[in-house]
């Protein structure tokens, strides 16, 4: 992993998205979701927090939509 960071680092803008890109490729996106859902669904400040901003995911991203369904007394933006 260092390695990729490093390499990273000295990329320009259109070849760190492309490798940005790739190492997304790589990953299981639903499964990812499912987890990191999981563990806001029990973190305090998400608890305790009236309004939440989420963003809509493309179909390579994480996608956190289900919060809505899980806090429905909460506001989201």
């Amino acid at each position: 992993m260092f390695n990729q960071r490093n390499k990273a680092a000295h990329m320009d803008k259109p070849n760190l998205r492309r490798h940005a890109k790739a190492i997304r490729a790589g990953l299981n996106m639903p499964l990812l979701s499912q987890q990191i859902t999981a563990q806001l669904e029990a973190y305090p400040a998400v608890v305790s927090a009236r309004h939440i901003a989420l963003f809509y995911p493309f179909a390579d991203e994480l996608n956190l939509l289900s919060l809505i369904t899980l806090f429905p007394d909460k506001q989201f933006y």
